[in-house]
């Protein structure tokens, strides 16, 4: 909770806009969309790299196929979607396969194969839209 109080003499206009502020400091659907597209960008991002954007490649295949690592269909990589609320977002695929690749459990045959992560670029995206949201509430009234 964000709670912000002050006396005001004077300018009516600027009273107004202190009244405003904790509203609108509160909508954070702008603020979660950009997070939700940086952080589907990264994983698209982490794809082309094959991995090595959240640290360590992917480990190489076994088999000789053709197509790339998690790409047989492409299914598993274009189907990461978001869910807005009013106060979060939520980045998942809901393809039945992927809590296989993306667990950190033990494993004997299937290598685990990170593909979406909040790294330390990500965590200070999210930190700098938030301020940067606050700056332009308290600076523009919205």
């Amino acid at each position: 909770m964000i709670e912000l109080s002050c006396d005001i003499e004077g300018d009516k206009e600027l009273s107004r806009r202190f009244i405003k502020i904790p509203q609108d400091i509160g909508s954070f659907h702008e603020p979660l969309f950009k997070i939700g597209n940086e952080v589907r960008m990264s994983v698209d991002a982490n794809y082309s790299s094959r991995g090595s954007l959240f640290g360590a490649p992917w480990a190489a295949r076994k088999d000789s196929k053709s197509h790339p690592i998690l790409e047989d269909t492409g299914r598993m990589r274009s189907s990461f979607q978001q869910n807005l609320g009013s106060d979060y977002v939520e980045i998942f695929n809901p393809t039945p396969y992927f809590k296989y690749h993306q667990s950190n459990k033990p494993r004997k045959k299937l290598p685990r194969r990170i593909m979406l992560k909040l790294d330390q670029i990500r965590k200070v995206f999210i930190v700098k839209t938030f301020q940067a949201h606050i700056g332009r509430v308290v600076q523009n009234g919205k």
